[in-house]
């Protein structure tokens, strides 16, 4: 009885928590006033200064950005004007270019099912449009917590929403290293914090549970 009690207390705590824990079953909203990129001019100069312009403009973190194609695909953190990297990668998820991008993810963001591959390997652009595309829906999908959104860039939507699920952390060494030396801003950053934090608690709560 009082085990039951308990796993009560814990299912409401979770379907009751504040506004700001992911809630899955409510859709994220797409910035739609993104306007889509001439793809025409393709250099390391103007790739650097897209990135700096778009991540102005959707507010995504600059360093994030730079942090994740730097992990994703060997591309250095821009020394000067020019990117030292290998735009060609592709890993054995199928995924293309400086961030990685695998088609379905391209097609969805472009609303455009005419990308191929070779696309998103021949054209920094339109790669890192993309990948900042996908940035905004997932910050937007976990509610501004961009712990959670940088993991499932990486990780996969539905693990990392399998892990908050039963209380875990779903960070991994690739949040860890892409988030560092990033400013989220203190409102935002002390709220990622709290829902972590809950999280590690609830996800003791559980094992509690399980154990007694």
């Amino acid at each position: 009885m009082l085990r039951f009690l308990l796993f009560t207390v814990v299912l409401s705590s979770m379907i009751f928590a504040p506004n700001f824990i992911h809630d899955s079953t409510k859709p994220a909203n797409f910035d739609s006033t993104i306007v889509v990129p001439n793809m025409s001019d393709n250099n390391g100069k103007s790739t650097i200064a897209y990135i700096k312009r778009r991540c102005k403009e959707t507010r995504i973190p600059e360093r994030l950005v730079f942090n994740t194609i730097r992990i994703e695909s060997s591309w250095k953190y821009p020394i000067g004007n020019e990117i030292v990297g290998d735009s060609m990668v592709q890993s054995n998820r199928s995924a293309y270019g400086l961030m990685q991008v695998q088609l379905p993810t391209a097609w969805e963001m472009m609303d455009d099912t005419t990308i191929t591959e070779n696309m998103l390997m021949k054209n920094d652009t339109l790669n890192v449009e993309i990948g900042i595309r996908y940035l905004v829906w997932l910050r937007n999908y976990y509610h501004g917590n961009f712990y959670f959104a940088i993991t499932a860039y990486n990780r996969g939507i539905s693990n990392v929403d399998a892990d908050i699920d039963i209380g875990y952390n779903p960070a991994s060494s690739f949040t860890l290293v892409t988030t560092k030396g990033v400013f989220f801003g203190k409102t935002a950053t002390r709220k990622m914090r709290e829902e972590m934090q809950l999280l590690r608690e609830k996800s003791v709560e559980i094992v509690d549970i399980i154990n007694n």
